[in-house]
């Protein structure tokens, strides 16, 4: 067996990585990340995993899809071990296994350094959905499940990997059938069209058939069972979820940072109508269904960014790669290291990047004037108090409070909104909201509208910084 030999594309490729790796731990703390950690805590203490809310005073008791556990048990373990560094090398795992089995399919497609190129683009278009939360590692077992697809020929056993991997998937997050859904597809196209991944009737062909099934019982095998399937499309597609949350949004493309992705898009489009090659119709219906997705959800940008530079590096693999420069790539493996440089080290509560900032004072002047019952507070700051042992009005965990029946997400948001956006004509009775919940405190953000509103009402300013405010209830 010959040895690989690294060159500078491997470096180039291994440096966007690094970067990419680094990268994500900028945003690396956020909200949900700090009660996914709880959680993981909450589970090893009682050795058992959670079915009903115990976080918050207004869904208490409330049916909760832990679906995540999984990965919450990781993740307390990591930061019980190593801290934040702990975190964020759980949420590089993922981006590895996203990165290296988006590499080993490209390489495969066309010359390395055009699979270099190609991978370092995709990654950078990918990275604004990864911050430590499970998505990113389903994300990366949704890689190596294509990997392991459409690699099939050269080692049909590999395919019997796929049901352990379902399994794993199954219990860190329940976008586990989508990796089903994809396995299903390439089975099924055969039966329906020429130029099949694995062509019909072969032994690669035979064993994912096997393979597929015995990743749809696995992917019962987590606490939801079949369930996982429903819980699955109504998470991402209740309205009151998708209009609401940020990453459910469609893309805004007047946001720089998803200049790269749309890159990657404009380039899918016009390698496809004009390369040398046609792209098969099975990369086209990949890359097709996996846009969709991203345009209907920004969150779903990896699963794009995946399949698109698939069909790019197919419709240019005749391509000759003899007119780049080494002297080029060793350039840009630079910038990637001077950029990772930049953006060390990892994020935590205690040094928040991206603007990403949590009510430290705030919630310490809380603790310390036993100002922590009922209290009313802005969404994104729910994990925090969480992590603080505060019970909260809601958090991240929208599709529990929608499921809830008890109308918790919907009066925060005619209260509050998330982003505190809107003029305060728009706020629909914020007071009667939080007067019929019976709110004691409120952490809100310092000089939003809720702020001026409640300055106004019968309320009281107890506390004030940069970040946030808090007000009580003046008896």
């Amino acid at each position: 067996m010959g040895k690989v030999k690294i060159n500078v594309w491997h470096i180039l490729f291994l440096a966007a990585l690094a970067y990419i790796c680094v990268d994500a731990g900028s945003p690396l703390i956020e909200g949900d990340t700090l009660w996914h950690v709880k959680t993981g805590q909450w589970i090893i203490e009682n050795r058992m995993i959670p079915v009903s809310d115990f976080y918050s005073w207004t869904a208490c008791g409330a049916h909760w899809t832990a679906h995540e556990w999984l990965w919450e048990v990781l993740a307390y373990l990591s930061y019980a071990y190593a801290g934040k560094w702990g975190v964020w090398l759980l949420t590089c795992a993922g981006i590895i296994a996203y990165a290296l089995s988006l590499f080993g399919l490209l390489v495969r497609r066309c010359s390395l350094p055009l699979a270099s190129m190609l991978s370092a683009l995709a990654l950078i278009a990918a990275s604004y959905a990864w911050d430590a939360r499970p998505h990113v590692m389903a994300q990366g077992l949704f890689a190596l499940t294509a990997y392991l697809v459409l690699t099939a020929k050269d080692n049909p056993k590999k395919l019997y990997l796929l049901s352990f991997v379902a399994l794993v998937w199954a219990n860190i997050h329940s976008s586990a059938p989508l990796g089903v859904l994809f396995a299903a597809g390439v089975f099924v196209y055969p039966y329906l069209f020429r130029g099949a991944p694995l062509e019909r009737g072969t032994e690669a062909h035979k064993k994912l058939g096997v393979s597929t099934a015995a990743m749809l019982l696995a992917s019962f095998c987590s606490q939801q069972g079949t369930g996982i399937w429903y819980y699955t499309f109504f998470a991402s597609s209740h309205p009151e979820i998708t209009n609401n949350v940020g990453e459910w949004f469609s893309p805004n493309f007047h946001n720089p940072v998803l200049l790269p992705a749309l890159v990657l898009l404009l380039l899918v489009l016009v390698v496809a109508a004009l390369g040398k090659e046609r792209p098969s119709l099975f990369e086209a219906l990949f890359a097709a269904s996996t846009c969709a997705l991203w345009l209907v959800s920004l969150r779903h940008v990896p699963y794009f960014t995946l399949a698109g530079a698939l069909l790019i590096a197919s419709t240019v693999k005749g391509v000759s790669a003899n007119h780049l420069s080494k002297a080029a790539a060793a350039f840009l493996a630079a910038v990637f290291i001077i950029f990772s440089a930049w953006s060390w080290p990892p994020a935590w509560v205690d040094n928040p990047k991206e603007g990403v900032y949590f009510p430290i004072k705030a919630v310490s002047f809380m603790k310390e004037n036993r100002l922590t019952d009922r209290v009313f507070n802005y969404y994104s700051w729910g994990g925090y108090l969480i992590w603080e042992g505060i019970p909260v009005f809601i958090d991240g965990r929208a599709d529990m409070y929608v499921s809830s029946g008890k109308g918790v997400f919907k009066d925060y948001l005619h209260a509050a909104a998330p982003g505190y956006g809107k003029d305060v004509e728009q706020l629909e009775n914020p007071v009667e909201i939080l007067n019929g919940w019976g709110v004691k405190t409120a952490l809100i953000p310092s000089n939003g509208p809720l702020d001026w509103i409640l300055k106004k009402d019968n309320w009281k300013e107890v506390y004030r910084d940069d970040v946030a405010v808090v007000y009580a209830r003046d008896a």
